[in-house]
């Protein structure tokens, strides 16, 4: 039986305690605080980090005039995240990067005659210049990447064991997440390797020797480990082994090219990994990025079982439409879903979403509303999901018996009407015979 495991930015949460979407900016915040310091003669890294503080101190007051009017209705209220650091909670990274990406993108062009004034383009956000909104985003993408760098996670090392036993040869991954934490469960197994691995032949440098990939993860917005030969970005691309400011490999035991530069020098100059950002405005540029696709479709038609783990289907994410209507629909889904906020659950929301826009059987999919790293901890057992069965049973026999008493109530209720209607022909054949 072939799998397909589709991987989110839960699975990273539960294995390494990964920030989710509505954690990156506060984490990335509060980092930045931290290390202040650090990057102080770092060129032009300071403006950037001042131009992302200044995108978050006017989303910030943006909401303040209605706070304020919201608490002087009751002045009893208070509204808890109305307050920087609590506030940033409130946002998602994905609103954050489509919100800059779209007025990087779009601008008001002056038109003078005789002159181009392309290069003053006017964004539509009072107080900002251009090149600001583009120095939050720079900002905003390194230290996103730098927090998924495996030293900046905390590892579950229990869980993460168990995971990586969980998986075989043969399975195949589409990975939505930037970090490498499934490449390293595959790695430590020895069947998987970043240089075939990938569903890309990368230049091994070296790493002749090295086992061959029996398993495939497709990366479908970038990873971590994907650089440009350029600083900026090129239709090439580029697998890097060594860790981006360390001279020590990305996966154990890999031989490592020779340095180009001075690690520790660069360490407060951005990243420029080849990723996706987590936007509404995705759309593929590369060929490399339309491979990515078709291997995903692929795999998506030629899976018996499917594992959805801790990917809720964000909007921002329009190809997963795509991928579910490639789907087999005889194949056997199992979506591991956990948000204790939300009604219904995310789990079951994702089985109905299934079963009503793709078409899929209902006996097909099991959705286990759970933590992964409980799924993991139960063996791999659908335990929530057994006791939602059990409850359907005990509600689906409520409800029979409910429309059994309906049902022998109507009767009962039919057969009087039927006895009163007989009473009164009885009536009213008695006095026409009295008359005749």
């Amino acid at each position: 039986m072939s799998r397909l495991f589709i991987i989110g930015a839960g699975f990273s949460k539960a294995i390494a305690n990964a920030p989710l979407a509505n954690g990156f900016i506060k984490a990335i915040y509060e980092k930045t605080q931290k290390e202040d310091d650090n990057y102080k003669n770092a060129g032009d890294w300071p403006s950037d980090r001042a131009a992302f503080i200044k995108v978050l101190t006017y989303f910030h007051n943006s909401i303040k005039q209605k706070a304020d009017w919201l608490e002087e209705q009751d002045k009893g209220r208070k509204i808890l995240n109305r307050y920087f650091e609590d506030f940033l909670v409130s946002l998602n990274v994905e609103f954050v990067c489509s919100y800059l990406d779209l007025l990087c993108k779009h601008n008001f062009i002056p038109e003078v005659k005789g002159v181009d004034l392309q290069s003053c383009a006017i964004p539509f956000i009072n107080e900002f210049h251009k090149s600001e909104l583009e120095s939050a985003l720079k900002f905003l993408n390194h230290h996103m990447l730098d927090l998924l760098l495996l030293d900046n996670l905390s590892i579950n090392q229990q869980a993460f064991d168990a995971m990586a036993n969980f998986f075989e040869e043969g399975d195949t991954f589409i990975s939505f997440n930037y970090d490498l934490l499934v490449e390293q469960m595959l790695w430590a197994r020895k069947m998987w390797n970043p240089f075939d691995g990938y569903g890309f032949q990368f230049k091994k440098n070296g790493n002749e020797n090295v086992h061959e990939s029996k398993t495939q993860v497709v990366k479908i917005h970038g990873s971590i480990n994907w650089r440009s030969p350029e600083i900026f970005f090129h239709p090439n691309l580029e697998l890097a082994i060594d860790h981006p400011f360390k001279d020590e490999p990305l996966f154990e035991g890999l031989k490592l090219p020779e340095s180009v530069y001075d690690k520790v020098k660069y360490r407060n100059y951005p990243l420029y990994s080849h990723i996706i950002l987590p936007t509404f405005m995705k759309s593929p540029q590369f060929k490399w990025e339309i491979s990515l696709i078709e291997q995903s479709l692929k795999f998506c038609r030629n899976s018996d079982e499917i594992f959805i783990l801790g990917y809720s289907v964000p909007e921002a994410d329009y190809v997963t439409n795509l991928f579910f209507s490639q789907m087999n629909k005889k194949s056997k889904i199992r979506i591991i879903l956990w948000d204790e906020n939300k009604y219904p659950n995310p789990a079951e929301e994702l089985s109905d979403k299934l079963i009503e826009r793709y078409g899929f059987n209902y006996k097909n999919i099991i959705h286990e509303h759970a933590k992964i790293e409980d799924w993991i901890n139960n063996d791999f057992k659908f335990i929530n999901y057994q006791k939602y069965l059990e409850d359907q049973e005990v509600f689906n026999q409520i409800k029979e018996s409910s429309e059994n008493d309906i049902k022998k109530k109507n009767r009962l209720f039919i057969g009087h009407i039927i006895q009163m209607y007989q009473s009164i022909i009885r009536t009213i054949k008695s006095y026409v015979k009295k008359f005749i």
